[in-house]
């Protein structure tokens, strides 16, 4: 049964003697037993309170504790924070004023540069145009040293031309002929050259082809080189010296078709190379031809050719 119930009970009545009795002692016992119950009630929450109370208290202080500690490690960052910002302003003014002088440095470097290069502008165009006088007067210079140059080339050359050799044909071609044999290997032909110089012509040489008149300038280039490479076993010739120049079993002596035929010859192509005393390279070109068969060609004087034959 519950409290409500021991309260709601009503009291109880007992009879002695007859006599009606409230029994209320009892009554009594049960609402002291309650206050009792009660106040140890109350003096476990008030116990349970003091502790729960200390604890917060314990708490709080922690926290306060700890709100110190971050607050006083904050205040230390940020003062270090602001020293560093500072020390960062000072420097950075530092900088900024190292910044402008080294600006206007460069702005006085700058105008005396343009003030030398001014300067340097004037001096050029000055030199310019001493430079440009003066190479007018060096070009005169140097076209009169070249016309003097050529002058004395062209005295030299004459000078030379006079003391150098000249060789040519000093007789036209001769043959000699053995009329008994039907080859070449007895027949002679034979060309006078001379030196018409007045110094020594030197490694002489003379190559000579049989061929057709209206062909001798498409070859004879051709026979002066076959003659220059003979001219380092050639011979000499002082000036106004004769030489016969002899070849035998000569070629000139057959036509075209081979053996002698009664067939008139064409041309005989020659070519004389020669050194002058100074290294220098001459030449000098002929052509003679006949209108005789080979069997009639001894003792023959055969006419130049008409072509143009050079010499140099």
């Amino acid at each position: 049964m519950g409290e409500q119930e021991h309260q709601d009970k009503p009291p109880q009545i007992r009879y002695e003697g007859g006599v009606p009795i409230l029994d209320v002692g009892r009554q009594l016992s049960e609402v002291e037993r309650k206050q009792d119950a009660a106040e140890s009630r109350n003096t476990q929450y008030q116990s349970d309170q003091v502790k729960f109370n200390r604890r917060l208290v314990v708490a709080t202080v922690g926290l306060v504790i700890s709100t110190v500690a971050i607050g006083g490690i904050q205040v230390c960052y940020m003062h270090r924070q602001w020293k560093l910002t500072s020390d960062g302003l000072s420097k950075m003014g530092d900088q900024i004023w190292a910044a402008k002088d080294a600006a206007f440095a460069a702005q006085r470097a700058a105008g005396t540069s343009n003030e030398i290069l001014a300067e340097s502008k004037r001096q050029f165009g000055e030199t310019l145009k001493q430079m440009e006088s003066q190479t007018g007067a060096q070009k005169r210079a140097a076209e009169a040293s070249k016309t003097a140059a050529e002058s004395a080339k062209k005295s030299a050359d004459a000078a030379y031309s006079v003391e150098r050799p000249w060789l040519g044909v000093n007789s036209p071609p001769t043959y000699k002929i053995d009329q008994d044999t039907s080859t070449a290997k007895d027949r002679e032909y034979s060309v006078g050259i001379k030196n018409f110089g007045t110094s020594p012509a030197l490694e002489v040489a003379l190559r000579v082809e049989p061929g057709n008149e209206k062909d001798f300038r498409k070859k004879i280039d051709g026979i002066c080189s076959e003659a220059w490479k003979f001219s380092k076993r050639g011979f000499y010739i002082i000036p106004n010296e004769p030489y016969e120049y002899t070849q035998t079993s000569f070629e000139i002596f057959l036509s075209v078709g081979g053996p002698l035929v009664d067939k008139p010859l064409s041309a005989v192509m020659g070519c004389i190379v020669y050194l002058g005393t100074l290294g220098d390279r001459h030449h000098t070109e002929f052509c003679y031809v006949t209108e005789k068969p080979p069997q009639a060609l001894e003792g023959s004087l055969p006419r130049r050719c008409a072509v143009k034959q050079e010499a140099d």
